[in-house]
């Protein structure tokens, strides 16, 4: 298919999907918990996107007469990711073209202080869609007013342990941001042993707990040897000037014993430990794979 072909189906869709302006057309999702509404949780490369509930708070300008909600055809236009969302895509998706495909919206209820609230989904299609079948989504969420909600937005990485247990990595956009003049960068050196630091110290605090060892989560966590590492410019936000970036530290780590499979020579599994360059690294936890819950404190 020709670019010109692809964009013109990309219109059809957005014109099918949003051309009828009557909620009817847009499901309603009313659940008993508020909870249960929001948005889980998602990945696009080593990002993570969450969604707080306290974020919904809109306060004064909260809507809750239906006759007030921004009509559809608004809705996706104020929820069309901006530039520094679109650059962060092309980044972790290592692709410099990436096209955003409206899927569907729908709306729900949050309460008295959060009112109506629309949901918005993307596909980003790109060459590793094409070519891997991997499908990538991002959701945003506008409120009543037009206002977009944004979610929480950390550099993440997960790695499989043992006994369906995932360490984690997870390092806030905002600390990025942190007295962004002020920090005093560090060099290579000093980042790679505060990021051995942190995993002897998140080995050292799992040993307490007697699951833990009996899973050997210790011993395995201790086995994760460095590999290498490398500062990446990530795309915060927008602003008057263009898009702007904040560096941060990828300190990359492989288990030896891991690797002595032949296919993870060509591709070992490296787990990511997420550093500022001015030495916080991110939160190490734990995860159960099969529920997902989260088991931060060893």
């Amino acid at each position: 298919m020709s670019r010109n072909c692809f964009l013109a189906a990309l219109f059809v869709l957005f014109f099918v999907s949003t051309s009828d302006s009557s909620l009817a057309q847009f499901p309603y999702i009313n659940n008993d918990r508020i909870a249960d509404r929001l948005p889980k949780p998602f990945t696009i490369g080593n990002v993570l996107f969450e969604y707080r509930f306290a974020d919904f708070d809109r306060g004064k300008d909260v809507i809750t007469d239906l006759r007030k909600f921004l009509p559809p055809d608004r809705v996706v236009l104020h929820a069309t990711p901006n530039s520094s969302l679109k650059k962060l895509f092309q980044q972790q998706l290592g692709d410099e073209q990436v096209f955003v495909v409206f899927v569907n919206a729908s709306f729900a209820n949050y309460g008295e202080r959060q009112g109506y609230v629309w949901v918005v989904t993307w596909e980003l299609v790109s060459k590793s869609f094409a070519m891997n079948n991997d499908i990538s989504r991002y959701i945003a969420v506008v409120a009543g007013d037009g206002a977009v909600i944004e979610p929480q937005r950390y550099l993440y990485d997960t790695y499989p342990l043992a006994e369906f247990r995932q360490l984690n990595c997870k390092l806030s956009f905002a600390d990025l941001e942190v007295n962004a003049e002020l920090q005093k960068p560090l060099i290579g050196e000093e980042i790679l042993n505060i990021a051995k630091e942190q995993l002897r110290a998140f080995a050292e605090e799992c040993d307490k707990n007697e699951e833990h060892r009996k899973n050997d989560i210790p011993a395995l966590i201790l086995r994760l040897k460095f590999i290498d590492q490398e500062m990446i410019t990530v795309p915060i936000r927008d602003t008057n000037e263009g898009v702007y970036h904040r560096p941060a530290w990828a300190v990359n780590f492989v288990d030896e014993q891991r690797t002595e499979k032949e296919s993870d020579v060509i591709h070992p599994v490296k787990f990511t430990v997420w550093v500022t360059i001015d030495g916080r690294p991110g939160k190490l936890s734990l995860m159960s794979e099969d529920d997902g819950d989260d088991e931060s404190e060893p």
